[in-house]
């Protein structure tokens, strides 16, 4: 097969019987080429976007694959053998789920941003503000990780809320017809970690939570901001000090002083909690609070 008659996929979308590729098209100045494919499973999907198309879909080039909600509670492991068991394509895909909607129409407002997909989804995955998760990860590790029978850890980006979306500024109305334009992927933001077991989502790790799962999850220290109590934000370094205990050191303020180890102890607590409801054993999490 010659490489003109290739078609390079660059990111590929899964949802319930359908399946989405995105491909960076050779000039600059056009929209990327975005093909659908139905069928039962997601391999049946991604074949049926090869017919009556020029060229053969082709996942050398893949870099980011999206699994919708529906399809990440239904069956992750499918979703993830198209890129694994292809001869192709590379085993340090980047794979995320996207909460609360489609992997579609995640595709479709990226499609309609000012910035190449690529681009835009590596400017994403680089993102370290709150409710950002550390982990980046790649097909290869979800796979041996599901394969080990562990509970598996997907970064996880949200659909953006209609009272979110950010309204683009248009100069003169009375030439666009008086109507707004609203950019649906500028809110579009990291959504905490889909948690994987047995083979499908089984539950969330939210967004302010995911720095506890970084430490004692993943053993990586982390830092990353705090709520403070009473409003704002103070930066904080999580430690896993042993397999229950966690250490969080109190870097900054928001300088009113009325912080205390025991206000912040709750709210780590609450975060405990909330990932115990989907992760055994974090009940018994302790936590220390220190201050610099």
């Amino acid at each position: 097969m010659e490489l003109d008659e290739l078609g390079f996929i660059h990111l590929l979308a899964v949802d319930q019987g359908s399946v989405v590729t995105v491909s960076h098209p050779d000039r600059e100045d056009a929209p990327p080429e975005i093909r659908r494919g139905r069928g039962g499973t997601p391999a049946a999907a991604l074949a049926d976007v090869g017919h009556g198309n020029e060229r053969v879909p082709f996942l050398g080039g893949a870099s980011y694959l999206l699994i919708g909600e529906g399809q990440a509670r239904e069956d992750v492991s499918s979703a993830l053998d198209l890129i694994f068991s292809d001869y192709a394509a590379r085993m340090d895909v980047y794979v995320y789920v996207v909460r609360d909607g489609t992997a579609s129409e995640w595709v479709q407002g990226m499609a309609e941003s000012s910035q190449p997909v690529l681009e835009w989804m590596h400017n994403f995955g680089q993102r370290t503000k709150l409710g950002s998760p550390a982990l980046r990860v790649k097909v290869c590790g979800a796979v041996a990780g599901m394969a080990e029978g562990e509970t598996v850890l997907l970064p996880a980006v949200s659909m953006p809320r209609e009272a979110d979306q950010t309204v683009l500024a248009v100069e003169d109305q009375e030439e666009e017809g008086g109507e707004e334009h609203v950019n649906p992927l500028m809110s579009s933001r990291p959504a905490g970690y889909a948690v994987v077991r047995d083979g499908c989502v089984a539950g969330w790790i939210e967004p302010e939570d995911c720095p506890i799962a970084d430490a004692m999850l993943l053993g990586r220290k982390r830092v990353a901001p705090i709520a403070v109590p009473g409003g704002g934000a103070s930066e904080a370094e999580y430690t896993r000090r042993g397999p229950s205990s966690l250490r969080v050191t109190i870097s900054s303020s928001d300088g009113t002083g009325r912080e205390t180890p025991e206000a912040f102890e709750r709210i780590l607590l609450e975060g405990l909690r909330r990932i115990g409801r989907v992760i055994e054993g974090f009940e018994s999490v302790t936590v220390e609070v220190a201050f610099l």
